[in-house]
Order: C-alpha cells, then sequence, then structure tokens
C-alpha cells in the first residue's frame, strides 16, 4: 500500500470542517425560533378554523341541547377592554349554543355570559385556550365589506339552522351586515407575525398566512 493512500486529515483540513460544520450549526440554530413560531402561528390559526366549523356543523343540525332541540351555534370572541366574560380574552374563543339558559336572556343572537362550560343550562360547548406565545391581536377582531373593515369586540359568529351561511352579531345580539369576519392572531414574542382566520358570510371558513393585512 502506497504511503498516499495511508495519508488522513491533516491538521488544517479538521479545522476547515470544524469550521463550516460550526457555521452552518449557526446559521440552522439561529433560524430555529423563528420556525416554531411560524410553525405555532400555523397550527393555532388552523385550530381556531377548525372549531369555527364545528360550530356551523352544530348549527345545521346535527347536535341537541337539553330540551332545546337543535339551536343555533356559533363563536364567541371577546377582548379585554370588551366587557368580557371571566377567563375569556385576548387568548380564547368560545363555542356556544344558542340556547335559552335558566335565568338568562333566551336565545338572541349572542353568547349570554352563564357560567363556566360543562355547568348545567350553559350555553358554553367548548372554550379554546390557544397556548404559547399567541394571542388574538389588539382589534385584532372586525367584520368587513368593500367600504373596508370595522373592529369588533365583543364578537359573535353564528350558523343557524339549516344554513351554512354566517351571521354577525355585535354584543348587544344587534346584526351586522358584513362580507367576511376576521380574526388576526400574532406571535407575542415577534408582534409582526400574523395570521388571519376568515369567516364569509356564505360560509366558507379558512384560514390565511399570505398576505395578511392586520391591525
Amino acid at each position: 500500500m502506497s504511503s498516499a493512500s495511508r495519508r488522513g486529515f491533516t491538521a488544517l483540513e479538521m479545522l476547515v470542517v470544524i469550521g463550516i460544520f460550526t457555521l452552518v450549526t449557526g446559521v440552522v440554530m439561529a433560524s430555529l425560533p423563528q420556525f416554531r413560531e411560524k410553525t405555532l402561528l400555523d397550527l393555532t390559526a388552523q385550530q381556531m378554523a377548525t372549531i369555527i366549523r364545528q360550530a356551523q356543523v352544530y348549527g345545521l343540525g346535527t347536535r341537541s341541547v337539553g330540551t332545546s332541540g337543535y339551536p343555533s351555534h356559533g363563536a364567541f370572541f371577546c377582548l379585554p377592554g370588551g366587557a368580557c366574560p371571566s377567563g375569556v380574552g385576548n387568548k380564547n374563543l368560545v363555542l356556544f349554543a344558542d340556547i335559552d339558559p335558566p335565568g338568562l336572556p333566551p336565545s338572541n343572537n349572542r353568547y349570554n355570559i352563564p357560567p363556566d362550560c360543562g355547568v348545567g343550562g350553559t350555553e358554553c360547548v367548548e372554550k379554546y385556550t390557544m397556548q404559547g406565545a399567541v394571542q388574538i391581536a389588539v382589534n385584532g377582531v372586525s367584520t368587513c365589506d368593500s367600504g373596508g373593515c370595522t373592529s369588533r369586540n365583543p364578537l359573535n359568529i353564528l350558523f343557524n339552522r339549516p344554513n351554512p351561511e354566517a351571521n354577525f352579531f355585535n354584543g348587544s345580539g344587534g346584526s351586522i351586515s358584513a362580507s367576511y369576519a376576521k380574526i388576526c392572531i400574532q406571535s407575542t414574542r415577534d408582534p409582526s407575525s400574523y395570521r388571519e382566520i376568515r369567516v364569509s358570510n356564505t360560509g366558507q371558513i379558512y384560514a390565511r398566512n399570505n398576505n395578511v393585512i392586520c391591525p
């Protein structure tokens, strides 16, 4: 065997390889937090869209509630400053049934603030809480039409049996005429990173991560 075939790496070559490895590792590690934030935002937006679709399915008449038959179902959003019920804020949405809870107003196109989810007679079906460094943006709940978007706090998105279309109501149950509602979520670590959940009055529900314009 020749001396050339037995030749290994020189110290200089080893230093070059280690330097390249260190550089690549540094680039990857620097990008990891940004990748994790993007993934968390995408996942949260998809989960919220799924819960609103669930309200739509329930509203189509597949879920009965006590003696109230097959009530309308909806999603309720309330941000700080909007007279929110306890436990509901910029990290929550409530899936609710528009029923006649004992001692509270009858079905009126809005989420009546009853006891917590799971308590008998409550309108609350499920409360979703965002995990990690994600929240609904300030003024991030709005309804939009050809004239632009208007911040809403609180906002009720209701699906009335047997129709798949979305209906929008303010905190008092007053009807809002709009083409769609949008909910903007953002990273609390990088407030410039947004995702949008859009609910069209025709019943389309989807999460957007491209060309998102939020407050």
